[in-house]
């Protein structure tokens, strides 16, 4: 994809084409608007073909970012791979695979849901914490 693709006399007959266009008799006939116009003609032109011609060849590297799918995983499947990651670096360590697991699930229980009695007297003593605070002057709590 050298100059040689291109005839002989191209830049011959780029630079006869500007002097005939650009010449001094024809330019004091246009306007400037005319003549900004034709350039940018021009340019939007040189500019397809440049695109054109850089395009062609393939791309390399990494695709822009559009192209690329966003991938989740769910929480479950995270858990179950970390599951089985630990099981294999344990195996791998030497460690028996069944300890690993035990130690995962010799995690500490979830805490129970606070009964409506409990949840209660929490809200009385904040609401009278909430009051003291206020009566105090302060601007956040």
């Amino acid at each position: 994809m050298g100059v040689a693709s291109f005839p002989e006399n191209i830049y011959c007959e780029m630079s006869i084409i500007l002097a005939h266009e650009f010449h001094p008799a024809t330019l004091s006939r246009m306007n400037i608007h005319q003549i900004l116009d034709y350039l940018k003609a021009e340019i939007s032109k040189l500019d397809g073909a440049i695109t054109a011609l850089e395009g062609s060849s393939p791309r390399r590297g990494r695709p822009p970012k559009s192209a690329l799918p966003k991938r989740t995983m769910s929480a479950d499947a995270r858990k179950r791979i970390s599951k089985a990651m630990k099981l294999r670096w344990a195996e791998r360590l030497g460690k028996s695979p069944k300890k690993a697991a035990e130690k995962a699930a010799a995690k500490k229980p979830a805490r129970k849901p606070m009964s409506p009695a409990a949840r209660k007297k929490l809200a009385a003593l904040m609401k009278a914490r909430w009051a003291a605070k206020k009566k105090t002057g302060a601007t956040s709590l």
